[in-house]
């Protein structure tokens, strides 16, 4: 696995999960607010060693992504969500993630993917990353928007998120011409 390095924000730290993320793993992500969103693999209702099994499988040595716990700065033992990049895939969703719902609306996921599109785009030196949400999740579609991605389709994805309802995605492109534009005209603005 590719060992993702500690990046610093204004207010967070994203740093390598650790098996002692597990409780407050399973405290933040075992909500079906927050997880209906996500990929139809999840096992739901989520198992009781579901936290302690992802971790493990995030610290495998032959896993091709980058994982990240997300965790304030005034507390970086609790992890209130997660994000990865895939670079490994090349034709849908290269980063994944989730927060809190305790921690929604502060724009603290837009501030995370500040942090590892520059590492996607300066440390990979990739110069596109692929983006796929699914239809009707607003808040990662404004998170696409706010970071600079370009919308390119809606497809027909039944089956692949955990909730039955989403049976459509949006797919996404940010170049990396694109962010650093993006990048320096946001500078002054809030998250």
């Amino acid at each position: 696995m590719p060992i993702a390095p500690t990046l610093e924000t204004e207010r967070l730290i994203l740093r390598q999960p650790q098996l002692s993320d597990a409780f407050s793993h399973n405290t933040h992500f075992n909500d079906y607010d927050v997880t209906r969103y996500l990929g139809s693999r999840l096992p739901w209702p989520y198992p009781e060693n579901g936290s302690e099994a992802f971790l493990k499988m995030t610290m495998q040595p032959d896993r091709p992504e980058y994982y990240w716990a997300i965790t304030l700065k005034e507390n970086t033992d609790e992890m209130i969500g997660a994000i990865d990049l895939r670079p490994h895939i090349r034709d849908h969703g290269q980063r994944g993630f989730w927060l809190g719902k305790s921690f929604h609306n502060r724009g603290i996921m837009t501030e995370t993917c500040f942090a590892t599109n520059d590492f996607w785009f300066d440390t990979l030196n990739e110069d596109a990353l692929i983006l796929e949400n699914a239809l009707g999740n607003t808040a990662s579609h404004r998170i696409k928007e706010k970071t600079g991605a370009v919308l390119l389709a809606t497809l027909d994805k039944p089956g692949a998120f955990l909730d039955p309802e989403l049976t459509r995605s949006e797919l996404w492109l940010l170049t990396r011409s694109a962010w650093k534009n993006f990048k320096a005209g946001t500078l002054k603005h809030d998250l």
